[in-house]
């Protein structure tokens, strides 16, 4: 079972612009090299984060797997922009 809806799915993918939040790598299955989208928690649900587009970031398998659920900065300094989605909420995307 899906923990994001499709529609919120969907609404990341686009305000995100198709591209993974973490690497920039291609998302759109369209786009040449592409690879399939994943959306990740960025505070992960484990350490109470909730499915607010505002905690909700595009993120290729590759990233989501190696943040697993750790927090940003947890990350190791420069591995990811630590910086808060933008155009989220109530924008109407």
């Amino acid at each position: 079972m899906s923990i994001v809806s499709i529609s919120m799915r969907q609404r990341i993918l686009r305000r995100d612009h198709y591209r993974c939040y973490y690497c920039r790598v291609w998302l759109y299955p369209s786009q040449q090299g592409a690879v399939a989208p994943t959306i990740d928690h960025v505070v992960p649900r484990s350490r109470g984060g909730g499915n607010d587009p505002d905690n909700l970031v595009a993120a290729c398998f590759s990233c989501n797997q190696k943040k697993g659920d750790s927090l940003l900065l947890a990350c190791g300094e420069g591995d990811y922009p630590v910086k808060s989605p933008q155009g989220v909420g109530g924008s109407g995307d």
